[in-house]
């Protein structure tokens, strides 16, 4: 048996034994596992070897459509986690993007950076809920931009309730992201 000395791994340390060193780089990041440091150029990308196959070419670069125009997405949501997904769903189908993470910033983004649509959570830091900042963006600039709010409260209770707000569409969290992606294609089409 081989001596029991650790060697390093991402960061832990795995004991020596034969069969362990077959388990390590199993314990790579998921980012280092799954996503090749350089751009896919239809060879091998270095350090991980050929992209699965159930990549598609479109999540690795954005979509260039010359004939489509580049619309602008204003998320207003605290959880950095969901923002940066929808922030890439969004680059991903070719749109410009802007993240804003309380009701004040919301305002003052939709203010400077005139979104086409505006993906809304409901429970925001800060002063102003979500309801507010919709409240304030339809008495300052009417029916434009479109909303969706994607929130754990939307229920059927207050589904209609923003919907009264006219050009607004609702998603409750959890949601699928094939979801999340169809109704913002929808909403930019209109």
């Amino acid at each position: 048996m081989a001596p029991r000395r650790p060697i390093a791994a991402s960061g832990s340390a795995w004991p020596s034994w034969p069969w362990c060193r077959r388990l390590a780089p199993a314990a790579r990041p998921l980012e280092r596992a799954h996503l090749p440091l350089r751009p896919w150029s239809g060879g091998r990308a270095d350090p991980v070897g050929a992209r699965p196959r159930r990549y598609a070419r479109s999540a690795v670069a954005p979509r260039e459509t010359p004939s489509a125009p580049i619309r602008k997405v204003l998320i207003i949501e605290d959880y950095y986690a969901l923002a940066d997904i929808e922030s890439l769903l969004c680059t991903m189908e070719g749109h410009e993007v802007r993240v804003a993470k309380t009701g004040d910033e919301g305002l003052t983004a939709v203010a400077e950076f005139n979104p086409d649509l505006i993906l809304l959570d409901l429970m925001l830091p800060g002063e102003l809920t979500g309801t507010q900042v919709l409240e304030r963006i339809r008495a300052e600039r009417g029916q434009e931009p479109k909303v969706l709010v994607v929130s754990a409260l939307v229920n059927s209770t207050t589904a209609p309730q923003l919907e009264a707000f006219g050009n607004v569409q609702t998603l409750a969290k959890p949601f699928k992201i094939k979801e999340l992606s169809a109704r913002i294609q929808a909403m930019l089409a209109q």
